[in-house]
C-alpha cells in the first residue's frame, strides 16, 4: 500500500530556474526530505525537463526514494518504454499517467496505466485504469466513479484527502522549505490506500 499523500515534482523551482547554482541540489534534497516525512508516491513529468533529472538523481542516491511508488506523468509522446526508463535512470515507473490520446500508444506496455482528466472530462469508461489524475476541486461524480471502482484519484491539493478513501493528494511544493511546511508534522494523513 502507499500513503494518501504524495509529491508532484512538477511544481519544483528547478523547472523555472534552470542554470541557477544550487537549485538542482536543493530540489534533490526536497525530494529526499519529502520521503523522510512519509511521502511514498512521487509524480514526475516526462519525457523532458529538469524535474526528471531531479528524480533520477534522488533515485540514484537514496534507497528510501528508490522504494517510493513512482508515477510517470507523460506530457508528450515517447517512442517506447525504454525512453521512459532512461529518463528515470533505469527505473521502471509503477504507474504511467497520460492523456487519452497518448494512452492508446501505450496499450501494450507492461505497466499500469492511468488517465489524466480535466475539470469537465466525461466519466472515463474507455479502458481499464489503474488511477485517474485530475484537478482539484474534482467533479464529485468523477471521484464517486473512482471510489465505486476502487481506482485512486490523484489531485494537487491536500484538501482532496476529504474527497474519499481512494484519493491521493500530490503536494507541489516549490522547494525544500515548502516541503517542510506542506508535508511536515501536523498534516493529518488518513489510513494508507492507493495504487500500490
Amino acid at each position: 500500500m502507499v500513503s494518501r499523500l504524495g509529491l508532484s515534482v512538477s511544481g519544483m523551482q528547478v523547472a523555472r530556474l534552470q542554470g541557477t547554482p544550487g537549485i538542482h541540489g536543493r530540489a534533490v534534497a526536497a525530494v529526499r526530505r519529502a520521503v523522510e516525512l512519509g511521502v511514498d508516491v512521487i509524480e514526475v513529468p516526462l519525457p523532458s525537463g529538469p524535474c526528471a533529472d531531479v528524480v533520477r538523481e534522488a533515485l540514484r542516491v537514496d534507497s528510501a526514494v528508490r522504494e517510493a511508488f513512482i508515477v510517470a506523468h507523460l506530457t508528450a509522446a515517447v517512442p517506447d518504454l525504454s525512453s521512459v526508463r532512461l529518463r528515470l535512470g533505469g527505473r521502471t515507473p509503477d504507474l504511467l499517467l497520460a492523456d487519452d490520446h497518448l494512452l492508446d500508444d501505450m496499450a501494450g506496455w507492461p505497466l499500469r496505466l492511468g488517465a489524466v482528466v480535466g475539470p469537465h472530462s466525461p466519466q472515463p469508461v474507455f479502458r481499464p485504469l489503474a488511477a485517474l489524475r485530475g484537478p482539484y476541486p474534482a467533479r464529485r461524480r468523477l471521484v464517486e466513479w473512482c471510489e465505486r471502482f476502487e481506482i485512486p484519484y490523484l489531485a494537487p491539493s491536500p484538501a482532496i484527502l476529504a474527497a474519499g478513501r481512494m484519493t491521493i493528494a500530490l503536494a507541489t511544493p516549490p522547494g525544500l522549505r515548502e516541503v517542510e511546511d506542506q508535508l511536515g508534522p501536523g498534516l493529518p494523513t488518513p489510513p494508507a490506500v492507493g495504487p500500490g
